[in-house]
C-alpha cells in the first residue's frame, strides 16, 4: 500500500511542477513589458532632464556671452535619442520656454526674459541665435 501512495505524490509533484512552470511563464511574458518599460521611463525622464539643463545652461552662457549685434551658430551635442525613444526641442522664444518632449516625459524650462535679447530659430541639428541691437 506505501508503493502506490508514492507513485500517486511522485506524478502530484511532477504535475504541481510543470503547472507552476507554465503560470511563471505565462506571468513573466504577460507582465515582463511592464516591468522592462518602468526602468526605461526612469531612464528617459533623468536624461531629458539632463538634455534640457545642458542647453538651459548652454542658451544663457551665450546670451550673456554674444555681442550685441553678434551671431552664433550653436550645434549641441546631444544624442538623437535617449535609450531609443525619439525626442524633439522647441525654443518659443516669444514666452521664453526651451521645450524637451518625449514619448514617457516632457520638461519645460523658462529662460526668462531671453526674447528680450536674442532672435533665434531651431532645427533639428542646430540653433541659430542673433543678439537683438
Amino acid at each position: 500500500m506505501s508503493q502506490k501512495t508514492s507513485g500517486f505524490s511522485t506524478i502530484f509533484l511532477a504535475i504541481m511542477f510543470f503547472s507552476i512552470l507554465v503560470i511563471m511563464v505565462v506571468v513573466g511574458n504577460t507582465f515582463g513589458s511592464i516591468i522592462t518599460d518602468f526602468g526605461k521611463k526612469a531612464v528617459v525622464k533623468n536624461e531629458i532632464d539632463m538634455i534640457g539643463n545642458k542647453l538651459a545652461n548652454d542658451l544663457t552662457t551665450i546670451i550673456i556671452t554674444l555681442p550685441h549685434g553678434g551671431k552664433i551658430k550653436y550645434v549641441p551635442a546631444i544624442p538623437s535619442s535617449v535609450a531609443g525613444v525619439s525626442y524633439n526641442i522647441s525654443l518659443n522664444l516669444n514666452s521664453d520656454i526651451l521645450q524637451i518632449k518625449s514619448y514617457y516625459h516632457t520638461v519645460n524650462f523658462t529662460l526668462g526674459g531671453i526674447h528680450y535679447e536674442i532672435n533665434g530659430s531651431i532645427s533639428i541639428y542646430e540653433i541659430n541665435i542673433s543678439r537683438v541691437t
